[in-house]
């Protein structure tokens, strides 16, 4: 646990260093144990300093951050005011000679200084400004509105024309926004809804709040809300054609229909059911059927404490196509006890049925041993469905589960506190059941367990798998809970030697990952990464492999005023660049060599990007053209350094519907030289009455590269009721089947001779791929991140590549990738001269298509991790990429499946990859596109464009990025601030905590089981490594979460708990967290609101509403009301 000491100027003689002479609040965080309070200053590596000094009106003036340089120094936040109170300037932050923590009278000019003196070799890679600072330009009104917002760096200064400009209107007669009336009717069950054209079918001038707001390029979105505050309209525009999403309300205030920008306003069932998003609710406005473009409805049942039970229809999930429910079971603590599928009708009848059914049940999982589904669990096995499979299975608090660990004793790493007997582990996950998903009447499945210290960190977790064999991981941490050494023993099948991979770490004073040391058994052991940073904390060089001081590679990074990553091994100015393998150049605001509308940009769009590797020795860039929705339409292909450097032979180019959807592609290719060779124009055919599924591609070139097109003329593709795609005549597929989770089960090709089969577990892990190709039958087998084919060990991941098994020892290789995570380039020492030498080199289109015939080489092992770092499977000619929840295809530029988080984005197709925009986001999962890292999402650009109304993004560090409404969080690290949520008719939930050390507070009633960044991907493991304790939070009350207990990479379930259980951990690796209110109702008397205060100036309050909300899966209910918690929405 964390201990924070106060000091303050009450006692001026314990004051060291501070100014006596202001007000101040002084907090000390210890990184290790103490025993009496210092009356001095602690060392870096002893304690974290940050101390806040207040004017005489109490606000926060200016904050200081000691010895957090990257060499050091104090970093120093000046905080000002105008006339009237308002931050109108948000400062960077600066390093100061000065370590004596006292107040600095001159910050400010120090500041602007320091950002305007171009800094010597000691410091390189640093983009100087003369504006240190985003600022604010307010309206001259009480109403104090935002006009205007400027980013730090010159070309973002104010009067630029690149700041984010936002302006207030009422609708006129020539906006033409209409009005849609949604009449919601009981019939016993739940709401009907009647949509209607009402009256003129256009809303009057005057009658809705118009906001139009331009990014940094001018870009203009506009915003319609009703009196209620509610988004009627979202429109975009491109090439002076407006993109509108509609949003229309019931009399309840109930969202029931999003209609996409496809649906141009039309009404007619054809369009309601292959278009638009449509919800229907019942008696207590919980969301009872949801019908997804082009997909079946869905339906959704609830228990008496509103707890989400069941859902339907769901795929076997033994892959035989029959279609049943999907249910879960809650402990007393209302925490997912188990869940499971069962096969029956699934209608509105039936839901209905099953609802009132369930009603009369009680459905709380009681603790005992007995069977379900011939299966020992340690659960009551009460109203159980008949036929019902047993997935899933979550024990807490005890290890009375079967396959529990009876050894508490000291791990290799770390002391075991909680045990079985005097010291249960009250609160915590302890283990679980997954199934492996074999026939039906297979009852395999894999056990973990996770073991804790004194302060519930998890020391040893402990996997089985199907096959025999078992994963351990043991970690050991420092005082304030960073992994200082990790131990994993992993054992395929239980009958071969374990492998054994020991991982050490090392840290900065400032907290920062400093080395990273990894060992196979026995062997040497090789130094990962050694880094090091600027003084703005930012990674500017990572020695890469090799030991200590003699690394395979040198890697430098360098950023702009804005902290977006710009370059990776400058050539210019760097002393290692003779022995660099890898270089890689990114251009925003500048452009390097105009050409085919390829100009600057500067709302975070990559107008260039330049590489060059030790192949060849050649420079190659991209120049990138977007249309008016940010939308990749053309890139330019260059060798920028010839006599002739336009030369366009990798050239891609496309051209979109309104909601996305491809319908042209042209592409370049196969060599690398003039004359050019077009190697697909690809021309789609989408059906017409469902817009949004593709039918047809018809190629008119006849290059075998690029896209293979089928010799008929009749439709490629064919899908299920889910939106799956089912044949593609161009692969030669044709027939594909799916699990529960949507995830294919088999892919046949033609007949079952040629057929790739795969076997998952119960939430959705692939555990083996099996491909039949005549009678050659080839397996590969994916365990706990250990790659084997044939059963034999091919390769294991480490952070910075991978550990090459092929020989029958152990190699490492490195990768170098780029900004989006694409691995470039592939490098190894060479165990015969000792050089650092490429054995791989990959270069892609824009959406992922490899380039062809330059810089090839012969492949060393099966390692087939390419674009976006996922595996490409190429057997049998499929050629796409696993993702994990999908599958994508490089060659269209489109998945095989619907998103399964298509509401996340209405305004997008459930089809379209990386919002068209594959340079600037990606898809680590197949659920939703992303910048390359939440963890530092701002870095790559985002702007209050990207916002959807009522969103707030919070930083990881506690400090505010911005909102929908153009309000700016005021503090920064060490201002107090606090988080409330008051729910009528139930008991307040409540935040209050200090944002100290760069680590943000959490959220008291999230709670995410799990240990991986992106989510539990095995089950329940633990979960403090990343996370922080309720106890870190000083105020948490009795709250009620309703999410659909499952698997967070495959439908975002099980993402909170129960916050009176908050003995459970705190989420905090994802740092851009959005509050959202996206076009839902705002009920004035039974609204739920979220408030943030810093001081006494800084105040930002959010209405969160209370009406249904629409991704069910991830919601968190209360009766009078609900908060709504989702990911970054574009």
């Amino acid at each position: 646990m964390k201990k924070h000491y106060l000091l303050v100027v009450l006692f001026p003689l314990l004051a060291l260093g501070q100014s006596a002479d202001q007000n101040y609040v002084k907090t000390t965080t210890y990184k290790k144990p103490v025993t009496q309070v210092y009356t001095g200053i602690p060392e870096p590596d002893e304690a974290d300093i940050q101390i806040t000094y207040f004017d005489g009106l109490g606000r926060p003036m200016q904050q200081r951050a000691h010895r957090q340089s990257g060499s050091g120094k104090d970093l120093v936040t000046p905080i000002a005011y105008d006339a009237f109170g308002r931050q109108v300037k948000q400062y960077l932050s600066y390093p100061t000679e000065s370590a004596s923590l006292a107040y600095d009278g001159n910050a400010i000019t120090a500041l602007e200084t320091y950002y305007n003196t171009p800094v010597g070799a000691a410091q390189p890679y640093f983009e100087t400004t003369t504006n240190p600072y985003s600022e604010t330009l307010y309206e001259a009104s009480p109403l104090n509105r935002i006009l205007r917002q400027a980013a730090p760096g010159n070309d973002w200064v104010m009067g630029s024309n690149h700041e984010i400009k936002t302006e207030y209107h009422a609708n006129s007669a020539a906006d033409a926004v209409r009005y849609f009336k949604a009449s919601a009717t009981w019939d016993g069950s739940l709401y009907n809804i009647a949509l209607t054209a009402a009256g003129t079918s256009n809303y009057d001038p005057g009658q809705l709040y118009k906001t139009i707001t331009r990014d940094e390029n001018d870009t203009p979105t506009e915003e319609f809300k009703d009196k209620e505050g509610r988004v009627v309209l979202k429109r975009g525009y491109n090439n002076a054609v407006p993109h509108d999403t509609y949003y229309v309300f019931d009399q309840y205030g109930n969202l029931t229909y999003v209609m996409p920008p496809m649906a141009d306003g039309i009404i007619s069932p054809t369009v309601l059911d292959e278009v638009c998003y449509q919800y229907k609710y019942d008696s207590r406005n919980r969301l009872a059927e949801k019908k997804l473009p082009a997909k079946q409805w869905e339906y959704i049942v609830y228990d008496k404490l509103n707890r989400v039970v069941a859902t339907g229809p769901a795929y076997s999930p033994f892959g035989d196509g029959t279609v049943g429910w999907m249910v879960n079971y809650y402990d007393a603590f209302n925490r997912p006890a188990y869940s499971g599928w069962f096969p029956g009708d699934v209608t509105g009848v039936s839901r209905n049925n099953l609802q009132q059914g369930i009603l009369g049940q009680v459905n709380s999982a009681i603790r005992g041993p007995y069977t379900i589904d011939n299966i020992t669990v340690d659960y009551e096995n009460r109203n159980l469905p008949a036929g019902f499979k047993l997935l899933r299975v979550d024990y807490y608090d005890d290890y009375n589960f079967p396959n529990a660990p009876t050894d508490f004793t000291a791990t290799a790493t770390a002391a075991v506190y909680y045990n079985n007997s005097t010291l249960k582990p009250k609160g915590l996950p302890t283990g679980n059941w997954t199934r492996t998903i074999q026939a039906a009447t297979d009852s395999a499945g894999a056990t973990a367990y996770m073991l804790y210290d004194l302060k519930a960190r998890v020391v040893q977790s402990h996997t089985t798998n199907y096959q025999g064999g078992f994963t351990r991981v043991e970690q050991q941490y420092d005082f304030v809970g960073k992994v200082l050494k990790s131990s994993t023993t992993h054992n395929n099948q239980g009958t071969t030697a374990a492998v054994i991979t020991t991982e050490t770490f090392e840290y900065t004073n400032q907290n920062r990952l400093l080395r990273h040391k990894h060992q196979v058994n026995a062997q040497a052991e090789e130094v990962l990464a050694e880094n090091t940073y600027n003084e703005r904390g930012e990674l500017t060089r990572k020695r890469v492999g090799g030991i200590t001081g003699n690394p395979l590679q040198n890697v430098d990074y360098e950023y702009n005023s804005r902290g977006w990553l710009t370059t990776i091994n400058p050539a210019e100015t760097r002393t290692y660049a003779p022995f660099d393998l890898f270089f890689f150049k990114i251009n925003y605001n500048t452009v390097g060599n105009v050409y085919g509308g390829v100009v600057p940009l500067y709302n975070g769009n990559i107008s260039e990007t330049f590489w060059r590797t030790r192949s060849d020795g050649i420079w190659r860039k991209y120049g990138y053209v977007y249309d008016g929705l940010n939308r990749f339409i053309q890139s330019y292909y260059q060798r920028p350094n010839e006599a002739n450097p336009v030369t366009n032979s990798y050239t891609e180019g496309v051209d979109y519907d309104k909601n996305g959807n491809i319908f042209i592609l042209i592409r370049y290719g196969g060599q690398d030289s003039a004359p050019l060779r077009t190697i697909d124009e690809l021309h789609y055919t989408y059906d017409p009455n469902s817009p949004n599924r593709l039918m047809k591609i018809k190629d008119s070139t006849n290059s075998p590269q690029g896209f293979k097109d089928s010799p008929t003329d009749t439709d490629d593709y064919m899908y299920d009721a889910n939106g799956n795609m089912t044949m593609d005549n161009n692969k030669g597929i044709t027939a594909v089947t799916y699990n529960h989770l949507n995830l294919p089960v088999k892919i046949v090709f033609g007949s079952e001779s040629q057929k790739i089969e795969y076997l998952y577990d119960a939430v959705g892990t692939k555990l083996q791929k099996k491909v039949t190709e005549g009678a050659t039958i080839a397996t590969t087998d994916y365990s706990d991140g250990f790659q084997y084919k044939d059963a034999v060990l091919q390769f294991f991941p480490t952070a910075e590549g991978y550990v090459n098994c092929t020989t029958g020892t152990y190699n490492y290789v490195y990768n170098y990738t780029d900004h989006l995570g694409n691995v470039r380039v592939s490098y190894a020492k060479d165990p015969v001269d000792g050089l650092t030498k490429i054995i791989d080199e990959n270069n892609y289109y824009p959406f992922g298509l490899k380039h062809t015939n330059y810089n090839s080489y012969v492949p060393i092992n099966t390692y087939n991790y390419k674009y976006n770092g996922k595996e490409l499977q190429e057997e049998l000619g499929l050629n796409m990429y696993d993702h994990g929840a999908r599958n994508y295809d490089p060659a269209i530029g489109r998945w095989m499946n619907m998103d399964p988080l298509a509401e996340v984005s209405r305004r997008f197709s459930p089809y379209t990859y990386a919002l068209n925009n594959p340079l600037r986001y990606i898809d680590p999962d197949g659920m939703m596109a992303m910048p390359p890292t939440e963890l530092d999402a701002e870095n790559y650009g985002y702007s209050i464009s990207d916002i959807a109304d009522g969103e707030t993004w919070v930083d990881s560090d506690g400090s505010w990025a911005f909102n929908a409404e153009s309000k700016t969080w005021e503090g920064t690290n060490g201002t107090d601030f606090n988080v409330a949520t008051e729910v009528q008719q139930l008991d307040e939930v409540s935040v209050t905590g200090k944002s100290g050390q760069g680590q943000g507070d959490g959220f008291g009633w999230f709670t995410v089981w799990g240990d991986q960044r992106d989510g539990d991907t095995t089950g329940l493991k633990g979960t403090t490594s990343e996370s922080i304790k309720s106890s870190d939070i000083p105020t948490l009350s009795n709250g009620n979460a309703n999410g659909r207990p499952g698997n967070w990479l495959k439908f975002w379930e099980q993402l909170f708990g129960f916050a009176r259980d908050m003995d459970a951990t705190v989420n905090r690796t994802n740092a851009i967290i959005p509050i959202v209110d996206d076009a839902i109702n705002e009920r004035k008397e039974n609204n739920v609101f979220i408030e943030y205060a810093s001081g006494a100036t800084s105040r930002t309050v959010i209405p969160v509403t209370e009406s249904q909300a629409i991704s069910d899966s991830i919601e968190q209910t209360k009766q009078g009301g609900k908060v709504i918690i989702n990911r970054p929405k574009k």
